[in-house]
């Protein structure tokens, strides 16, 4: 057994626990709907959870799989009262409230393609930013 993928499937494990709130596989089994750990236990044997499990976890966390699976912090989306709220477990701007909710109703796609374009009209103000002090300096 590889060491780091090992590793990989204990971190993975950890956060789908952290995003699901509980402190131990029966919790963990209980919330996903399993009969016993006998799944987790598989999981852990194969060290990979598989995508149904995946989509169980972001299903109950509200989490997307993707940052389920990644070292961003846990973002969920929850439905409340025909609204969409998101949580950070940090404070956050009437902005970022607002453009979450408009991306919660768009397709995966749509919202790849916005994250990108924001990630590029930042690159552009950083480049712009350093061109000013730049020209401030020189």
């Amino acid at each position: 057994m590889d060491k780091s993928q090992k590793n990989e499937f204990e971190r993975l494990l950890s956060r789908a626990m952290e995003a699901l709130k509980v402190d131990n596989e029966v919790q963990l089994a209980d919330i996903l709907g399993y009969k016993s750990t006998g799944t987790i236990s598989g999981w852990r044997a194969e060290k990979n959870i598989p995508e149904g499990g995946w989509s169980r976890i972001s299903q109950k966390s509200k989490i997307p799989i993707d940052i389920l699976k990644s070292d961003a912090p846990l973002v969920s989306f929850a439905v409340v009262e025909n609204q969409t709220e998101f949580t950070l477990g940090t404070s956050h701007t009437q902005y970022i409230t607002k453009v979450t909710r408009m991306m919660a109703d768009m397709d995966e796609e749509t919202q790849k393609d916005i994250c990108l374009s924001v990630e590029k009209e930042k690159l552009l103000r950083d480049l712009l930013r350093q061109k000013e002090s730049d020209e401030k300096a020189g």
